[in-house]
């Protein structure tokens, strides 16, 4: 907070309140993903008070995201911001707008809320708690001895609300933390998990996530959802709302969205490959090669500028050379 220009002492940690809008292409097949996100909002607050601050300020994003890497350009949310290239020792500032990473897909694990929102997580029973793991277990696929201690700490439960919709509840006693999980899913929801709650033995809630599932052309998609997280202590983590308007589902996507073209790339922009190593300018729509990393920019600048002048030098010598060749032909032809 110190560095941010704060100069007051908090007995706890203020909270960051954020608002994002987002851009969101996904290509389940392709397993392709683009993403524009932009901040709305961005401040800090402690016990209701805004803090003042000096320097703050969330970093847009407009990312793609594929199979293989992830490509991402970022610019401030208040003004335009040159930057250095780490990669290009000494070469001049350049506007962050306009400087593309590539970064192997295993980076996505560090990705922040405009670069790794993804509708992908709803759908992905590895995020509904340990479901799959559990049913493999009780599959027999641990041993015996596993099979009937899970058993043990299993239970699902069936019932009708008043409407008639069938639910479920999947409980399972998580010894070693001292919590119970609990999911629940519903008929209405097309048996998509509906809500997730991890509650302490004493019954306080420790983390709660629900979903609201609505069909759009026949597929069930998360319309709305929120999450809440405390720590250990009881006091509260963090927190996330998502509301999704403008929704299609199944529809043609322009081949164009998971392209440099998508990234709003001027001509000259800078694409910094941290698989291949090098650095590419963004030409007529395409990356050419511009250097290798780690390039010392500024000899390769004064061997540039040392051929130019040599060129310059034996023009100069060519061109005189062809002047006195001349005079002395003119010369002759009077003599």
């Amino acid at each position: 907070m110190a560095m941010l220009g704060c100069d007051d002492h908090f007995s706890k940690k203020p909270n960051l309140i954020s608002r994002l809008s987002m851009e969101l292409v996904s290509d389940f097949r392709e397993n392709k993903t683009f993403r524009n996100g932009r901040y709305l909002d961005s401040r800090y607050e402690y016990e209701g008070r805004e803090i003042d601050l000096d320097n703050v300020g969330q970093l847009d994003c407009i990312s793609i995201e594929t199979p293989s890497e992830f490509i991402y350009k970022q610019n401030e949310m208040k003004f335009p911001v040159s930057t250095g290239i780490p990669e290009l020792p000494d070469y001049p500032d350049f506007p962050l707008d306009q400087l593309v990473r590539i970064e192997p897909k295993e980076w996505n694990r560090f990705k922040s809320m405009p670069q790794g929102l993804n509708l992908r997580e709803f759908y992905n029973l590895e995020r509904w708690g340990n479901l799959r793991f559990v049913r493999g277990v009780m599959e027999g696929k641990q041993g015996q001895e596993e099979q009937t201690r899970i058993n043990g700490i299993v239970h699902v439960y069936e019932t009708v609300d008043e409407a008639g919709a069938r639910w479920y509840r999947y409980q399972c006693d998580l010894e070693n933390g001292g919590l119970d999980e609990n999911l629940f899913w519903s008929e209405t929801s097309g048996f998509m998990p509906v809500y997730d709650i991890l509650t302490e033995n004493t019954g306080a809630a420790r983390q709660i996530r629900y979903v609201n599932w609505q069909s759009v052309n026949n597929v069930y998609v998360p319309v709305e959802s929120y999450s809440i997280r405390f720590l250990s202590n009881g006091e509260f983590d963090h927190s996330r709302k998502t509301s999704i308007s403008d929704i299609e589902v199944n529809e043609p996507i322009d081949s164009s969205v998971f392209t440099y073209e998508s990234l709003g790339l001027a001509e000259g922009a800078m694409i910094v490959d941290n698989i291949q190593k090098k650095i590419y300018r963004y030409e007529k729509g395409e990356p050419v090669f511009f250097s290798e990393f780690n390039a010392k920019w500024k000899e390769k600048e004064k061997r540039n500028i040392d051929k130019f002048r040599l060129f310059v030098l034996v023009a100069g010598f060519a061109m005189i050379g062809a002047g006195i060749w001349l005079r002395r032909g003119r010369r002759g032809t009077t003599t």
